[in-house]
């Protein structure tokens, strides 16, 4: 039916995602700092608290890198292709 989105579709699946994602990260993201305080030796904790905190920044340069480099490529090669293939 036109004007039918299936918006539903969308919703269930970013909550299956995000269900999956925390039950994968949830248990790391509580032992490993309990593992850096207690088990590792203090001249190894200190730089590698250091470089998890960077890549904690990680996820939000994706967006903004996405929207300015990935944008083109796919205005330019991408969608013309898939057009190609459609018809």
């Amino acid at each position: 039916m036109p004007g039918d989105y299936a918006g539903g579709t969308l919703v269930v699946g970013t909550v299956i995602t995000t269900l999956v994602a925390m039950i994968n990260r949830v248990p790391v993201g509580l032992a490993f700092p309990g593992v850096l305080s207690e088990l590792i030796p203090p001249w190894l904790a200190g730089p590698l608290s250091t470089s998890i905190e960077f890549l904690a920044a990680v996820p939000h340069c994706r967006g903004p890198w996405a929207l300015l480099v990935l944008s083109p490529v796919f205005a330019t090669d991408v969608e013309p292709a898939l057009e190609g293939l459609r018809s």
